[in-house]
């Protein structure tokens, strides 16, 4: 049934992006940070390529109907320096031939964001790909979490394939999620939306959790903290709450997560390995 509906959705999402180039963004973006060929448990083909191809194409036929319309941004010019930086580096390197080859696969990931990031000339478009970036991880979020509560325990391989092959780059993303899918949630206008989306939020903390993972743990603290204080919000109120119900939170927080924490001794050099 899963293979079944993601099938359905690859399918409907090459159709679209062949009508819009956002929608093009949208289903690389999508294809790449989703990967429905991890969450399918029946074995499907590299679809990265091919909604590359996609991409390029629909960039293509947008251009020569008009309908495209580029629009330079700071992200750009970041992600341009980056390349620039990682070449001149790679050049100089004294093992300049894999330093090469590895700017290659760095060039295969960030070029396909660059073309995203031009074509996004509309509110509109922003929001979409807001929404792809959020709900494609957000999904194996609560996944993740949902398999640590039924196991009960620390989980440092959820045995589920995908994204969560690597704990610590998965929860780096996670981490980069959450206010994607907090600042949704709380912009929503109908409830249901705002209250699934505000769960997917919650499910995203304790996924952090029962990963086990220290420096997220750490983001996650830290994470927070910049959200319910930022400008614009009731900062007093909120660092008020967070003094009072953080101390009653940890009640609640799993031993083993306590446990290591504890590992990372403060201010002396780590005798732990993997804190090392």
């Amino acid at each position: 049934m899963r293979t079944k509906f993601v099938l359905l959705l690859i399918v409907a999402g090459i159709l679209w992006a062949f009508i819009i180039p956002i929608g093009a963004a949208a289903f690389y973006s999508w294809i790449t940070l989703f990967r429905p060929q991890d969450f399918v448990y029946t074995p499907l083909p590299n679809i990265v390529p091919i909604s590359f191809a996609v991409l390029a194409i629909s960039f293509l036929i947008g251009y020569v109907r008009g309908i495209i319309r580029l629009k330079w941004n700071k992200g750009v010019s970041y992600m341009l320096l980056i390349l620039l930086i990682s070449f001149i580096s790679a050049l100089y390197s004294p093992t300049s031939q894999w330093a090469l080859k590895t700017f290659i696969k760095i060039l295969k990931i960030i070029m396909p964001s660059v073309l995203i990031s031009l074509i996004i000339s509309t509110d509109k478009d922003f929001k979409l790909i807001v929404w792809t970036f959020a709900l494609s991880v957000g999904v194996w979020a609560v996944q993740s979490a949902a398999y640590g509560i039924m196991k009960g325990g620390a989980v440092t391989s959820m045995a589920i394939g995908g994204q969560m092959s690597d704990r610590n780059d998965f929860t780096v993303g996670v981490l980069m999620t959450f206010p994607l899918l907090y600042y949704l949630g709380l912009n929503a206008r109908k409830k249901v939306i705002k209250w699934v989306l505000l769960l997917f939020s919650a499910m995203s903390c304790i996924c952090i959790i029962v990963s086990n993972s220290r420096g997220a743990m750490l983001g996650l603290f830290l994470v927070l903290l910049i959200n319910f204080t930022r400008k614009g919000t009731k900062k007093w109120r909120n660092i008020c709450i967070i003094l009072i119900g953080v101390p009653l939170l940890i009640h609640f927080i799993p031993k083993y997560a306590i446990e290591r924490l504890q590992t990372v001794q403060l201010g002396t050099e780590q005798t732990e390995g993997s804190a090392r």
